[in-house]
């Protein structure tokens, strides 16, 4: 190309250029323009056939103000950003790239305000809380804040006391009525500044504050706050959610409540101590747990009016069954979950993504003849043009023709449930974005103006009108287009609501599958520190987001529970990737997120999933995976995974799987014009020819209904006492020190134990058979019935379709 057609595009007046040459690539020139500003102008064929990663997409290193290339799949272009900025403009037929100057660096704003800390030492209120319970909280109010999110029921007994946390008043004090509060089993004393909680039977140490920090924030009344509380290097926390990188004892590790709670990873901060009590901290703020300390542990939150504890044990007479109380008492505080509805104890059928309403039927149908009952159906995302439009906008006519048919006919194969994808933000060019920018129903900074919000990056729009690439729209770079839902806004989770009833609810699709519902966390699309969240008390935009963004889920939940209970619906759940503590009691099943299909993750599966049940009821997986794998190597992997998931609360079948494979219907380019569908996963595609992996999964199932009764019996037991079904040994064995870090065993309710098996090709595996005090332990096999007795054997694995599973009998 000559310079003269630059000028006659009146980009160019004076320019200067300079060769850069690739064999590979061909060559590239660069161009500046008066103003400073670059073009960059690319003329190798081979960028249409290279990746993001490679030489062509380097082209620009070196020259100035030139650091990152993206290839943008659609055409190969490879795009430059310049200066950590997207380019603002590209002019496709001449194929240049045109980045201005960066502008004239502003002065930085001037910081905000702090507002200085009370002249008054901060005030405790004890309170005698629930059952062998007491309640916690610090504050310099003279009473504690109910103008904060909070998942703690209201079951103080009316005895609290109100006790200034200053040193000068520790000496020669003494507990007494005046600065003790007990109920039950549990006890709590505050001496000068220091807060202690034992347990009444033996006088252990449960809680013990050793220091307290506080700052002042730029918003009055909120205020930053650090409380430092004795350990002991051989305390083991349990709990605290689902963390793929913890061990199952959560002990040495600091959890960010911020970078905790994205895809993968839930924080609820709850945690049950090898000391033989609970601990539940009531804060919705940005802060953490910092247990990396051998005696010290800390809790902080960054901004909030207080800090709020809820401290349980069990009761005297429970001392050789501690943990079952312990969980009853912590789903006393936050609420008893409600109960899994039998349609959801069968198996769900989902993938990355059935492209059209006739490919749903037909795999139903499919699944049928291989004698596999799909129980519940779960639609993924890109049935509609636009992220936003909660609707079947892509080419209904041809993809999504008849819905409320479409369920009639997966009623008649015997799906008594069907799920549709959801994402909590509307993009430029859906059909309600510029409704909701309107009626101020985006989330907003504290200046009340919109976010911006870029969702993931990804190009979902797929016919919004604009300069490509789209998918470039990172908020971090450009603050993004598109309008976040503010869930905390009565109004905005309304006019979500009404949108989802009639597009899907009315037509028989009355489950929700809320996914990205972290997007307190996620590091790309995070709110902003200065969010600010609707407050009811108020009745306005008052709450800092720093001090409820922990909360989102919950609000998000709250939407679709309260819609559908206003509908008259008793049926419709939510499956969400992210939750806090509360979600639960909107009906709410959570999953793990975007797991990969390797052993390994299997592996931490287990041990994440026995933490997240101690604190949230309901958990399960992408089964197999959801990204990765080999359709010729893995089908043992998806066995063993489904004898995994077997004894989770859902039996869900998730992936996306490449190479991606022709569709079964003859317009799938119609149907699936992004390519988002991946190939089949169901369980009759994969190799190899010597094994069996579909009669594999049929045996796994046809076990899961064998064992429905008793799983029936175990979850009325967590609905009414918190006790989980999946559980870790030492819930069940509290007397065997031995079992108390095994993260590759759990309790299929007491009468059960599971050591699924975790490595490719596996013989056999050790297996640890818990002791306990209070009478012999017998451990039959289910499939030989070789009988194991406390100690530790190789147990043989002599088939795909069997694997340990014991029964468990106690003999006093």
């Amino acid at each position: 190309m000559a310079v003269g057609r630059l000028a006659l595009l009146g980009l160019v007046s004076a320019v200067h250029s300079a060769a850069v040459a690739d064999p590979s690539c061909g060559a590239a020139q660069e161009h500046t323009d008066q103003n400073g500003g670059k073009l960059l102008e690319g003329r190798s064929p081979n960028w249409l056939n290279t990746s993001s990663t490679d030489a062509c997409c380097q082209l620009c290193i070196g020259l100035k103000g030139c650091t990152t290339w993206v290839r943008e799949p659609t055409t190969g272009h490879c795009w430059l950003i310049a200066g950590g900025r997207p380019v603002p403009s590209v002019n496709r037929t001449v194929g240049f790239l045109v980045v201005p100057p960066p502008p004239p660096t502003a002065p930085p704003p001037p910081p905000p305000p702090t507002f200085p800390l009370p002249s008054a030492h901060p005030n405790v209120f004890l309170e005698a809380y629930g059952n062998d319970s007491v309640r916690i909280r610090i504050t310099f109010e003279a009473a504690p804040s109910t103008n904060l999110p909070s998942a703690v029921m209201p079951l103080g007994k009316g005895r609290r006391l109100k006790l200034p946390l200053d040193r000068a008043l520790a000496a020669g004090r003494t507990p007494s009525n005046t600065n003790t509060i007990t109920n039950g089993n549990i006890e709590a004393t505050v001496d000068g500044d220091q807060i202690v909680v034992k347990r009444v039977s033996d006088q252990a140490l449960i809680f013990g504050s050793t220091n307290l920090s506080v700052a002042a924030t730029e918003v009055a009344d909120y205020f930053q706050w650090s409380l430092a509380v004795t350990s002991t290097a051989d305390e083991r926390f349990w709990g605290l959610g689902e963390n793929m990188d913890s061990a199952l004892n959560n002990k040495g590790t600091t959890l960010d409540f911020r970078s905790n709670q994205v895809n993968t990873m839930i924080t609820i901060p709850f945690t049950v101590s090898s000391k033989r009590y609970g601990l539940f901290f009531n804060s919705a703020a940005w802060g953490g747990i910092d247990m990396s300390q051998d005696n010290t542990t800390v809790y902080s939150a960054i901004m909030s009016r207080q800090m709020d504890f809820v401290i349980m044990t069990h009761p005297a007479e429970a001392a050789d069954a501690p943990y079952a109380p312990i969980l009853s008492r912590y789903y006393d505080a936050i609420g008893h979950p409600p109960t899994l509805p039998d349609w959801a104890l069968g198996f769900w059928a989902s993938k990355e993504r059935y492209s059209s309403q006739k490919e749903i039927v037909d795999v139903v149908t499919q699944y049928r003849a291989h004698n596999i009952t799909v129980d519940v159906l779960v639609i993924d995302w890109k049935h509609y043009n636009c992220v936003g439009d909660w609707n079947f906008t892509l080419n209904p006519a041809t993809c999504w023709p008849d819905p409320a048919a479409m369920v009639d006919a997966l009623t008649q194969l015997g799906v008594q449930q069907v799920f549709v994808s959801l994402h909590p933000w509307s993009e430029v060019g859906s059909d309600t974005h510029s409704q909701m920018m309107e009626q101020g129903l985006c989330a907003r900074g504290s200046d009340g103006a919109p976010i911006s919000w870029g969702g993931w990056g990804l190009p979902t729009c797929t016919t919004a009108p604009g300069p490509a690439p789209r998918w470039l729209n990172q908020p971090e770079a450009t603050g993004g287009d598109n309008c976040l839902y503010d869930v905390s806004n009565p109004a905005a989770r309304s006019f979500l609501w009404n949108r989802l009833k009639a597009s899907y609810f009315d037509r028989g699709v009355t489950s929700f599958w809320t996914d990205g519902t972290e997007p307190a966390g996620t590091p790309k699309g995070g709110l902003p520190y200065n969010a600010s969240f609707y407050s009811v008390q108020d009745k306005a935009f008052t709450w800092p987001g720093a001090s409820a963004f922990m909360y989102w889920p919950v609000w998000h939940s709250q939407t679709i529970y309260e819609g559908a209970s206003a509908a008259g619906s008793d049926s419709t759940w939510s499956l969400a990737r992210s939750a806090w503590a509360g979600s639960h009691l909107h009906k709410t099943v959570v999953w793990s997120g975007d797991i990969s299909s390797t052993w390994d993750t299997l592996a931490k599966q287990v041990k994440a999933g026995l933490n997240m049940q101690l604190v949230y009821p309901y958990w399960n997986t992408d089964t197999a995976g959801f990204g990765g794998g080999d359709y010729q190597t893995m089908g043992e992997l998806i066995v063993r995974w489904f004898q995994f998931s077997i004894f989770t609360g859902v039996v869900r079948m998730h992936g996306s799987r490449s190479p991606k494979q022709p569709s079964s219907i003859p317009f799938d380019q119609i149907c699936d014009p992004t390519g988002a569908a991946g190939g089949p996963i169901e369980p009759w595609v994969y190799g190899p020819s010597n094994i069996s992996t579909l009669g594999g999964v049929q045996a796994a199932l046809r076990l899961r209904q064998q064992m429905l009764p008793y799983l029936k019996t175990q979850i009325g037991l967590l609905t009414t006492q918190g006790q989980p079904f999946n559980r870790p040994l030492w819930f069940d064995f509290p007397d065997d020190p031995s079992i108390q870090d095994t993260q590759d065993q759990f309790m299929f309710g007491p009468e059960y134990m599971v050591a699924p098996v975790l490595i490719q090709g596996a013989t056999s595996r050790l297996v640890l058979f818990p002791a306990s005090k209070a009478g012999s332990v017998r451990y039959t096999h289910y499939f030989d019935g070789t009988v194991y007795h406390p100690g530790h054997a190789t147990v043989p694995i002599r088939s795909l379709d069997t694997f340990p599973l014991f029964k468990v009998a106690f003999t006093s």
